[in-house]
């Protein structure tokens, strides 16, 4: 039979209906938890850290129970305009509410985009800091905000707990704990403004924070103007994406021009898509080409028409008649893996990926790429020390000896996928998942077990860790398991080496 209990349980930051209830009732009543009949949740959305009374009863003769939580309610001053921005109107879309940017190089793109500042600005204008902005009627001009921020919980589904304080670079920090409103023209509406620049984590991605503001110091409710939205850290990462030409060849070792008129030779990884007589252009990487024709070749060799200009090893020979491509691989999956809900509902680890204009242009035909290919695509990597958050990703003919034809790597920022390896394009996709991962990881960290055949299942429980081998191949399903989710989390943009 159900007991009959009332505790009392300490709750910060905001919850959601399911994952609140779901905790409080396993711990007021542990296994009897499957018997209640419903739970009615009221004003979730806490302002301040607050005591919640948990109250269960027998409700009915069927033995049924009712659990109410009703926590204080936000302070209503009968006034739209007293607010803390940016609210959730203020994001270029609903999918973007609350994600605050901390690694942009490439295009300083934020996603708050309506303006909310004191000088009538955007609330984030650069990594890792965000205005909360707190609007009051006009004649409230002189009043003193305080201002006071919180680490709420993490919404992750592998996050196991309901509590707050869980960030691993800590709450933030404000710029000032209290500011007085004056008057200000922000976004055509006149107000009473006051306001602090939140500064969060430069690393940890995920991260949450709530701005709160009151008028009393201490927070009491009657003074309470409310929270911000939910602030969480997000990563961007972007991508230069390479793509091999379908035909040609590269040049294994550098000519250099020998100043006479006569026949020149170059040595090329192979030479079977040419035929004597082509027109062949054979081309760097900073867009220098020189066009001419094959007199003669061998299995390694073009003997081509006399040359002007010198080119470096791993320069490109192709027909000059044929700029077909490889297929490039898909990059669909890769908010399947790293997330794509700003809230992290939906298990990522709050990585976003842009992709780039290709580097060079299309790249040489390597027929075979060797173990270690990356000269070749260092070569190639036209941002390489841009940017610590710029991966290079090469589409590639084939590989010599890997069995998945694949390969990533954190000290290049490379990764590289075989797309004629594969049947299709959903295995070379998912490789790609898998290799570019490569690229955080400075070490095989102690407890991810990944390139290994283990039984580790990715955070669900349901089905391999994209990482482990045993992951199947072609069902285009990528995802971590819990301890790689939060290795990504934390680390840093990979240094250049």
């Amino acid at each position: 039979m159900m007991r009959n209990i009332a505790r009392t349980h300490e709750v910060k930051g905001t919850h959601t209906m399911d994952k609140f209830g779901r905790n409080i009732l396993r711990t007021c009543m542990g296994a009897d938890a499957k018997r209640v009949l419903c739970i009615v949740l009221t004003g979730l959305v806490a302002v301040q850290p607050v005591l919640l009374s948990v109250g269960c009863k027998k409700k009915d003769t069927k033995g049924k129970t009712v659990i109410t939580i009703k926590p204080p309610q936000p302070i209503d001053y009968g006034d739209p305009l007293i607010k803390v921005e940016p609210r959730a109107d203020k994001w270029e879309t609903e999918h973007y509410v609350g994600r605050v940017m901390i690694s942009t190089t490439h295009d300083d793109h934020y996603y708050t985009n309506v303006n909310t500042t004191k000088s009538n600005g955007l609330a984030q204008t650069q990594d890792g800091k965000i205005t909360a902005t707190v609007h009051l009627p006009v004649d409230w001009n002189g009043k003193t905000v305080y201002f006071r921020v919180i680490d709420p919980d993490d919404q992750s589904p592998y996050e196991p707990d309901i509590m707050g304080d869980d960030n691993f670079g800590g709450s933030g920090a404000l710029s000032s704990t209290q500011d007085v409103a004056v008057p200000a023209s922000i976004n055509g509406q006149e107000v009473a403004a006051a306001e602090a620049v939140l500064s969060i984590t430069t690393q940890h991605s995920g991260d949450n924070y709530q701005v709160q503001a009151s008028l009393d110091p201490l927070f009491g409710e009657e003074s309470n103007i409310g929270g911000s939205e939910i602030f969480l850290a997000w990563k961007r990462i972007y991508l230069e994406r390479d793509v091999m030409y379908k035909y040609g060849a590269t040049l294994l070792a550098d000519f250099i021009p020998d100043g006479d008129a006569n026949d020149d030779v170059l040595t090329a990884d192979n030479t079977a898509d040419f035929e004597v007589g082509d027109a062949v252009t054979i081309f760097g990487n900073s867009g220098n080409s020189e066009l001419t024709s094959v007199r003669s070749k061998t299995a390694t060799t073009l003997t081509v028409g006399d040359l002007s200009s010198g080119f470096s090893e791993y320069a490109g020979v192709k027909r000059t008649d044929n700029n077909e491509v490889l297929d490039i691989v898909p990059i669909d999956l890769l908010p399947q893996a790293y997330g794509d809900l700003t809230d992290g509902r939906d298990g990522g680890c709050f990585v976003e990926f842009v992709p780039l204009q290709q580097g060079s242009g299309p790249i040489p035909k390597y027929k075979e790429l060797p173990d270690n290919p990356f000269d070749f695509m260092d070569y190639w990597f036209e941002g390489k020390g841009d940017a610590n958050n710029l991966f290079q990703h090469v589409t590639a003919y084939w590989f010599r000896n890997y069995g998945l034809g694949g390969l990533g790597f954190s000290a290049t920022h490379s990764a590289v996928t075989a797309r004629m390896r594969y049947i299709n394009a959903v295995q070379a996709e998912e490789n790609f998942v898998h290799e570019l991962t490569h690229c955080f990881l400075e070490t095989w960290e102690a407890g991810t077990y990944i390139d290994d055949w283990s039984d580790t299942k990715d955070w669900s429980g349901t089905q391999y860790c994209v990482m482990n081998y045993n992951a199947d191949d072609g069902d285009g399903l990528v995802e971590f398991s819990k301890a790689l989710l939060y290795v990504l989390r934390r680390s840093a943009d990979p240094q250049w080496r």
